[in-house]
């Protein structure tokens, strides 16, 4: 066409007069309007560098605003005068390709969109009788462009009574959903209007909290049950389908409109390459078109591949033919993703290329089991204004010039999941960033947080986190912000300050703990003599050995009652040795020695007191602590020192009773639960962790960690066991099975087993690589309370209500032995 054929004047003119900026605008039009998004953006760098290096000056406004407009490929640019297009193309067409690429179809663009008729009247049809609709599909199937290019433009041009006057508006949730919904305009009677909310599924997968999905879906239904929306469209991938029931009333409303996007019938997908290409004045090949059902038909995702493989036909098209010649030199289905963005990466320069590994895996969020999600990024963490933007900006205009990325004036994101997938190279460098995806997705937004708050010390990282977060920046030294640089090292001072103060305050107690020991061994010194003393007078003189008792009673009591607050187990010894020596010594001094006795149990079992019931008891792995939790209103689990008795924490914050779970096997986290949910507490300094594990219906029975610590397992009244990461605090496994209330749980010793009991009467051993149960033990006769593994794994004990312990080979399920105590 007539841009294409200008632009080798326009790029000499540049040279020669390479400070005239109206001739670089001329250039990145023409080159735009021929349909190279990717080199018009080079252009632009060219002028910025020429004018910075000849001038010292940036580029006039005019440049920048034209280099924006270019970026987010706006359509005002294609409002140009008629470009004469090449043979046989019809006249005034602009030459852009009518396909998109990885990117969803816009409702300006739904003169493009095609192959969708159906599925757009099955759409309108069920918004005839529905307020509420949710759109849901496989990553990849066209849900939103359906939506965008199909549905509201329909809507638009009166497809329903009087919905040619509504008002469409179309949100995404992202991390602040409800921010998201702050924007919508104020209600007017007259003007109805609908709102699509697109890329539902980052409800979840972007961190927002569940108090914000809560307000989120609850505003929603506010807006259709008030009236301030007429018509509510959700687009939402259907892997997270299942997790609208978390809300129970947005659930019953879109129980009976649901509707999935299905594959492109072959038809459908003849209309999709064939209809595009003749809107914009091409032809197609019919063994281009034969070529492509063959590829595509029945994959249910394949749709931006399929465009991506037809932006590629159209760049090598014949003339104003898209050939099966220029497919297969895309690549196909297959390859002209990866061809495509491969082929980008190797375009940049050096020093970009180095920046595209660390910008691109932080495109990716961490969804369900691991697999990487599309994740939005603003300017200022993608770094594209700091010290090195200009390399950047160059890695991002160069991947939005071929519709690999999407990018607005604050944000960047991919274009499509595909990418994740599809580009070998993107996907090695996410598997080798499983473990800093996990890391970041909880990093990124409680820095931003901490900062925007002040940087206060209280939402500091401690104990595992802090610990997993900081072997990840010394094992990878990954690219961090300078928000994120500052919070882990803020965390990090913080941490060797509470060390050093916990070293100093055990070197205190250590000291005081010797003091004692002095103390008491003098004291035993002085009672040695004067039983030595008492023996001697027995020799000496026989009528003298009852006062030798009798003082030597008084001072074993004496001694006693010294150390009820030092060493309250001697206190007991001595006294329990009073009374043996005043058995015959006279009814008065034996009362005495009994008074010190009592006073000594007393002591010895204030130190072990729970408070108001002791619901569930713990001791840490090393032995030195003990927690025990009350069952009151707003009752704590209180933690203690074995060795002085002194209260070490109050874990506070329960509403009802509270369940002293267990120590992790290093004894720097507690678990805790609170009827459905457990708590997670730093062992240390008391503070409770952010998240809290859900999931179980009714109350949760005593917590266990794996013995590697990253797992935290509990089984609930409503019979099943659920398993949660301790560090994304996100539900696992939930295993079932058991019939009625599971009640203990054990890891095995390699964790890679879990040990169940049921009040059912069984227990049941499970693969936790698979989630399946390996052995079902039974044969007690009535509920199995407890279970646990022998320290080398070999054996399994199980016990029961019924007053037994049976010992059995797990990997066999064989019984050995049992152990009967029988109850009343």
């Amino acid at each position: 066409g007539r841009h294409a054929e200008i632009i080798p004047e326009l790029e000499q003119l540049v040279v020669d007069e390479p400070l005239h900026e109206g001739w670089w605008s001329r250039l990145m039009l023409a080159l735009y309007r021929a349909g190279r998004q990717g080199d018009a953006l080079a252009a632009a760098r060219r002028a910025r560098s020429t004018l910075a290096d000849e001038l010292g000056i940036d580029p006039g406004p005019e440049l920048i605003r034209l280099e924006g407009a270019i970026l987010a490929q706006d359509r005002s640019l294609d409002a140009a005068p008629a470009t004469p297009a090449s043979p046989g193309l019809r006249r005034g067409t602009p030459v852009m390709c009518p396909y998109k690429g990885l990117a969803a179809y816009r409702p300006e663009e739904a003169a493009y969109f095609h192959g969708r008729s159906k599925l757009t009247r099955a759409l309108v049809a069920t918004l005839v009788d529905s307020e509420l609709l949710v759109v849901s599909g496989p990553s990849g199937a066209g849900k939103s462009s359906v939506v965008l290019a199909g549905l509201l433009p329909a809507l638009a041009a009166g497809a329903l009574p009087g919905s040619d006057s509504w008002r469409q508006k179309v949100i995404v949730p992202g991390a602040n959903p409800v921010d998201a919904l702050a924007a919508l305009p104020s209600h007017d009677a007259e003007s109805p209007s609908i709102l699509v909310v697109d890329q539902f599924e980052e409800l979840w997968t972007t961190g927002s909290v569940a108090a914000e999905r809560r307000a989120f879906f609850d505003t929603l239904l506010s807006l259709l049950d008030d009236g301030e929306i007429a018509r509510l469209v959700v687009v939402l991938r259907a892997d997270h389908l299942g997790r609208l029931a978390e809300h129970g009333r947005f659930a019953e409303r879109t129980a009976r409109e649901v509707v999935l996007v299905p594959p492109l019938s072959e038809l459908e997908l003849r209309e999709v390459v064939h209809a595009p290409a003749e809107t914009a004045g091409l032809k197609v090949e019919p063994e281009l078109a034969d070529a492509i059902v063959g590829d595509v038909l029945g994959q249910p995702g394949a749709l931006p591949l399929l465009s991506t493989a037809l932006v590629g036909t159209w760049e090598r098209r014949r003339g104003d033919v898209l050939t099966l010649a220029g497919y297969l030199g895309a690549g196909g289905v297959d390859g002209a993703l990866a061809r495509s963005a491969e082929a980008t990466y190797t375009s940049l320069d050096a020093e970009a290329r180095q920046r595209v590994q660390p910008m691109l895996v932080r495109l990716a969020g961490e969804g369900e089991q691991g697999v990487p999600v599309r994740r939005r990024v603003s300017r200022e963490e993608f770094g594209l204004d700091g010290p090195d933007g200009e390399a950047r900006r160059q890695v991002v205009d160069a991947f939005v010039g071929q519709r690999l990325l999407t990018a607005d004036q604050d944000t960047v994101e991919v274009a499509h999941e595909a990418l994740f997938s599809a580009w070998p190279r993107l996907a090695a460098w996410l598997a080798d960033d499983a473990a800093g995806r996990a890391i970041r997705n909880h990093l990124v937004p409680t820095a931003r947080e901490w900062h925007q708050r002040g940087r206060p010390t209280d939402e500091l990282y401690r104990g595992t986190r802090l610990a997993t977060a900081l072997d990840w920046r010394t094992t990878s030294e990954p690219e961090l912000t300078s928000v994120e640089k500052d919070f882990l090292e803020a965390s990090e001072a913080l941490a060797e300050t509470e060390l050093r103060a916990a070293r100093e305050r055990a070197i205190r107690e250590a000291a005081g703990r010797r003091r004692t020991r002095w103390l008491a061994a003098a004291l035993g010194v002085a009672l040695v003599g004067s039983i030595v003393a008492g023996v001697v007078a027995l020799d000496q003189r026989a009528d003298a050995q009852r006062e030798a008792e009798v003082a030597v009673s008084r001072e074993l009591a004496a001694a006693a009652i010294a150390n009820l607050d030092i060493d309250p187990e001697l206190s007991t010894l001595l006294a329990l040795e009073a009374v043996q020596t005043t058995r015959e010594s006279g009814e008065a001094v034996l009362r005495e020695a009994e008074e010190a006795l009592h006073r000594s149990v007393s002591s010895l079992r204030l130190v072990l007191a729970v408070p108001q019931g002791g619901y569930g008891l713990a001791v840490s792995p090393d032995g030195t602590r003990f927690a025990a939790g009350g069952d009151g209103a707003d009752s704590p689990v209180t933690v203690w020192d074995l060795e002085t008795g002194e209260q070490q924490l109050q874990l506070s914050g329960h509403d009802g009773h509270a369940g002293a779970g267990g120590f992790s096997p290093d004894g720097s986290l507690f678990a805790t639960t609170h009827d459905s949910t457990v708590r997670l507490w730093d062992a240390v300094t008391g503070e409770q962790l952010p998240r809290i594990l859900r999931g179980h219906e009714g109350i949760v029975n005593k917590p266990v960690f794996s013995p590697d610590a990253r797992w935290v397992a509990a089984g609930g009244e409503d019979s099943t066991v659920r398993i949660w990461d301790v560090a994304q605090g996100t539900e696992e496994w939930t295993l079932t099975g058991h019939e009625l209330p599971a009640y203990g749980v054990a890891f095995s010793p390699d964790g890679a087993r879990l040990a169940t009991a049921s009040d059912d009467g069984t227990a049941k051993i499970w693969d936790l690589a698979t989630g399946e149960t390996l052995v079902t033990l039974g044969g007690h006769r009535w509920g199995v309370t407890g279970v646990d593994f022998s320290p080398d794994g070999s054996r399994i004990a199980t016990s029961s209500i019924d007053g037994s312990v049976r010992i059995w080979d797990p990997a066999a399920g064989a019984h050995l032995r049992t152990f009967v105590a029988p109850v009343d």
